[in-house]
């Protein structure tokens, strides 16, 4: 039986409150745990790890150099300013007197010595930038050099791959306005406030848990003050239960399949026409509909950014010319109506996860639009009960199966859900999952090409709004005409509030990228003025004069304002 909302504030209170007194942070009242309920595993504390960096912004807890404000607008976080040196080269500037959660400060060889680790450890590192270099100039400046260029250092920076951390012995410690007082993997996180954040008196401590699935979530909406997300199906009873308020927004966030082109035993989606069949196959209004709003699309790109394409075709299903690209790449349907080719059945692994219940909604009908190209589709459910372990026992947890069944290429077409503008801009993910380089590549069967490549690599140094819009586009097409993944829908997502977050003005943005975030709570939100980039006034370690240190009008001429 699930206890009271106020009942289970005060029972975390408390135990937040004891460990909190421990580390000597105090709170006004055990009443003000904030109680958060979501569905995105957090595994580890490591940041070094897989998208663990994500998780650790979500709670609160980690921040990078720069990041995204509500707004959708790149803003300095722990640097203040970032300014060029060379094609390959960027000075970042951290903000003076910036402090970790255990009080010391921040300082230009722990920025570098961070970057230097991520960079050895996570290969999603190397996306945007290829091998990095992070070295100390001068004090309070960190100098990185990469061997891919960019012209969008600070969206680079804002990656969640790219938390600032220091190491304490075998902890963790980072800057953002929470630190953690109890850490259960793939359970709950307790938070406090960071006493060395500014505006720390205004905050509450936060108790944040894991559920199960969505509707597990939903079911326990009325004992949470942020329930994040819950799925469509469960809005109506929401909506008509006491101290439960619904918000929806639209999300950055795009639901996708990809296609796993390098199966050990070959599968039918290493044919082109085999996945051109299935994305004309899919009906992406049904789809739609099933998500209660939204929009149903084959861009890689929201309909509300710059780098939307409205020129791919209709939503809706073609079935028609699926069906003509079947019989032209041999799978032709027999006296059963199911495709045949050589004696052999054309069928298909769908796999989805757990914690994304929109993949879910949509399994069925997607499975449905091609069962009737007459393609057999066994659809997979991670942690479903019907899937074991290396052990022999089934798993635990989605997404430990779903990383295993992705390393052992288990899969034909993988649904998957994406934030494609984490940084507002695209070539994070477009690099991310689509360069012969990008450290997700895994995720759609290694995919790589090299007209692809040649077309992210102008992306990568376009300069300038319009420019980049272009050579999106020309990324874009070069990718679709792959077909290494089928985007579905643009969805919009749905969570809910209690009374007492309503009355605190509590929005979401950045999908589920900062469901805990620095401006919760705050009575007043500070807008800190735009600081010109200061670079080395002096010489750098090889004894070069600083690009930036050639008197005051070249240093405005080269200023990067945020």
């Amino acid at each position: 039986m699930a206890l009271s909302n106020s009942l289970m504030r005060v029972l975390v209170a408390l135990a937040s409150f004891g460990a909190a007194a421990a580390a000597g942070d105090t709170f006004s009242s055990a009443d003000d745990t904030l109680l958060v309920g979501h569905l995105v595993p957090t595994a580890s504390q490591d940041p070094r790890l897989d998208s663990n960096g994500w998780a650790l912004v979500m709670h609160g807890v980690a921040e990078k150099l720069f990041t995204l404000n509500a707004d959708g607008e790149i803003v300095p976080e722990v640097a203040q300013s970032a300014g060029k040196v060379s094609e390959f080269e960027w000075d970042i500037d951290l903000k003076p007197d910036y402090k970790f959660s255990d009080g010391t400060p921040v300082t230009a060889q722990d920025v570098a010595n961070c970057l230097n680790e991520l960079h050895t450890m996570n290969d999603n590192t190397q996306s945007s930038l290829g091998d990095i270099e992070a070295t100390v100039p001068c004090d309070g400046t960190v100098r990185i050099k990469s061997t891919k260029a960019t012209p969008i250092m600070d969206a680079v920076l804002a990656d969640y791959v790219f938390v600032v951390y220091k190491k304490v012995g075998t902890d963790f410690v980072y800057t953002g306005p929470y630190k953690i007082t109890e850490f259960v993997a793939n359970d709950h996180v307790d938070l406090v406030p960071n006493t060395y954040y500014p505006q720390h008196t205004e905050r509450r401590p936060i108790k944040m848990t894991k559920y199960e699935n969505g509707a597990a979530l939903a079911a326990d909406a009325a004992n949470l003050d942020i329930a994040f997300k819950v799925p469509v199906d469960t809005l109506d009873t929401l909506r008509n239960t006491t101290g439960v308020n619904v918000r929806s927004f639209g999300v950055s966030q795009t639901y996708m399949m990809f296609y796993n082109m390098a199966k050990t035993a070959p599968s039918p989606v290493a044919d082109l026409k085999v996945r051109q069949a299935i994305d004309l196959a899919i009906d992406r209004e049904d789809a739609m509909d099933l998500l209660k709003g939204g929009h149903g699309t084959r861009s890689l790109f929201p309909q509300n950014t710059p780098y939307y394409q409205d020129n791919l075709g209709s939503s809706l299903a073609k079935a028609t010319e699926a069906g003509a690209l079947l019989d032209d790449a041999g799978w032709t349907l027999d006296s059963s109506n199911k495709r045949t080719k050589d004696g052999q059945e054309l069928t298909i692994e769908l796999c989805a996860y757990e914690f994304r219940p929109d993949l879910g909604l949509m399994q069925p009908e997607i499975k449905s639009n091609l069962e009737a190209l007459g393609i057999t589709v066994n659809d997979r459910m991670t942690t479903d009960g019907t899937y074991l372990n290396a052990t022999g026992g089934l798993y635990a947890d989605d997404w430990v199966e779903l990383t295993d069944r992705v390393a052992a290429g288990d899969f034909d077409i993988l649904m998957w859900s994406q934030n494609v503008l984490a940084t507002g801009d695209p070539a994070a993910f477009l690099n991310n999952f689509f360069h012969t380089d990008g450290g997700s590549t895994k995720y759609n069967g290694g995919f790589s090409s090299t007209n692809v490549d040649v077309k992210l690599d102008a992306l990568n140094v376009a300069e300038g709004h319009t420019a980049r819009v272009a050579a999106t586009a020309e990324a874009h097409a070069a990718i679709l005409a792959e077909q290494p993944v089928s985007h579905l829908v643009t969805p919009y997502w749905h969570y809910s509030l209690s009374d007492r977050m309503v009355t605190e003005g509590y929005t979401a943005y950045g999908a589920d990228y900062y469901i805990i975030h620095a401006e919760m709570f705050l009575t007043t939100v500070p807008v800190p003025a735009p600081v010109a980039h200061r670079g080395c006034l002096s010489t750098d370690g090889a004894g070069a004069t600083n690009a930036f240190a050639a008197g005051a009008a070249a240093l405005l001429a080269a200023v990067f304002l945020h």
